[in-house]
């Protein structure tokens, strides 16, 4: 893997403000600040396990809703506490009872959470798991770390992981694992993903003759280092090569990004590491930070768990539609597959 020189972000920033009228603008990035959970909310808009005394600002933990409460939720006189139990039966099936009453012992944070989760799961779930079940190692992990992750990209993954691990018998675990990952992975490390994988499933529906495989070339994807960072974080004073570190190379240690293929520098460099014209990456963007990278499987079949996906192939991942993007996308990429080879003629 090939490193730049350090140079903070609002260094990069700086310098490609000085470039000339069609240079991109930075008034209409899209800066990601994290949304702390008001201590105060009132917990029973979510799960209606707590609420808070608008008078005193204290939050007093009910009781939890008993297994028959859950089971009587249509004829339940609280239509919050009504919603909540049906969106968990609708999720987890016979364990609905089990984990209303787990969930009962929550904080309000965690159960906001909580609820979080539970609801893109259900956005994201087949028509046909409506009976099916989640099995109970996925419902306790996911849900006991998963409760503690207020990022709305962390969130949306774990949503589509539980949806995708409703099984008709409840006996395939294999969703654990990804679960665990996930909220092992930082927020930052899980966008990054995020925001790759968007550009390479657009690319490959875009490009139905390309294999997506690691193995080919093609699909080398190149990015303005400084527009993903801007995505990433909201400060300007980190170095640019740390957050790069930290992001991809944390994704590459989980083979969810080729660590045979990937660097961050200026265009000479990424050209030398590339076999890519010079000429054609110096015009991309009017940019000196660029970040290369590939595909590996892991991370496709990342992204298809996170969709709500257990099974998929090189078809299945061209039609994942992502109808509530979380953040980005990324305006400036470009492939391999479009850019000429060094020593060959550029067109641009």
């Amino acid at each position: 893997m090939e490193r730049a020189e350090r140079v903070t972000v609002k260094d990069a920033q700086d310098e490609r403000s000085k470039f000339p009228t069609g240079a991109r603008s930075h008034r209409d990035c899209r800066f990601i600040r994290p949304h702390p959970n008001n201590p105060h909310v009132l917990a029973d808009s979510a799960l209606g396990f707590a609420a808070t005394d608008p008078s005193t600002r204290r939050t007093q933990v009910l009781d939890p809703v008993s297994g028959v409460a859950l089971g009587a939720v249509g004829k339940a006189a609280d239509s919050v506490a009504g919603e909540a139990g049906g969106l968990l039966a609708r999720v987890f099936g016979p364990a609905a009872d089990q984990v209303g009453e787990a969930l009962g012992r929550y904080t309000s944070y965690r159960l906001g959470n909580a609820n979080k989760i539970v609801d893109a799961a259900s956005r994201k779930s087949r028509p046909e798991s409506e009976d099916w079940q989640v099995p109970p190692r996925l419902a306790h992990s996911l849900l006991d770390a998963g409760s503690y992750c207020d990022d709305e990209v962390i969130v949306d993954y774990l949503g589509g992981v539980l949806a995708g691990g409703r099984t008709p018998t409840g006996r395939d675990d294999r969703a654990v694992s990804w679960s665990s990952l996930i909220t092992q992975l930082s927020a930052i490390q899980l966008r990054t993903h995020y925001l790759l994988y968007t550009a390479w499933i657009a690319f490959l529906r875009q490009h139905p003759d390309v294999d997506p495989s690691m193995d080919n070339h093609d699909c080398l994807l190149f990015v303005d280092s400084v527009e993903l960072v801007e995505l990433l974080v909201d400060t300007d004073t980190t170095s640019l090569g740390s957050l790069l570190s930290h992001s991809v190379g944390g994704l590459t240690r989980n083979d969810l990004i080729s660590s045979f293929t990937w660097g961050f520098g200026p265009p000479e460099l990424a050209a030398k590491n590339s076999n890519r014209n010079p000429s054609a990456l110096e015009h991309l963007w009017e940019s000196n930070h660029l970040l290369w990278c590939a595909p590996t499987m892991s991370g496709y079949e990342l992204w298809a768990w996170a969709h709500g996906f257990s099974e998929f192939d090189q078809d299945t991942l061209r039609e994942i539609h992502d109808d509530q993007p979380v953040t980005g996308p990324l305006t400036h990429t470009a492939f391999a597959y479009d850019l000429p080879k060094r020593g060959a003629q550029s067109n641009t």
